[in-house]
């Protein structure tokens, strides 16, 4: 809005693009918490995680 001085035009582009980022950042935020928490236990921390961020975004890019 800032730089064109008008909303997006077709309104169904705001979900889109506000939803685009959701499951990387998911993923990223929950890898470096299992790094954290369990670092034995990362790669089953981290299947589970990018799993749901998957499932996430495939629902809500419907």
């Amino acid at each position: 809005m800032l730089i064109v001085s008008d909303n997006l035009e077709p309104y169904w582009l705001h979900g889109v693009l506000s939803h685009a980022f959701v499951a990387p950042i998911t993923v990223f935020g929950l890898y470096l918490g299992a790094e954290l928490m369990a670092p034995h236990q990362k790669k089953l921390i981290l299947v589970i995680s990018v799993s749901l961020a998957l499932l996430f975004d495939f629902i809500y890019s419907l």
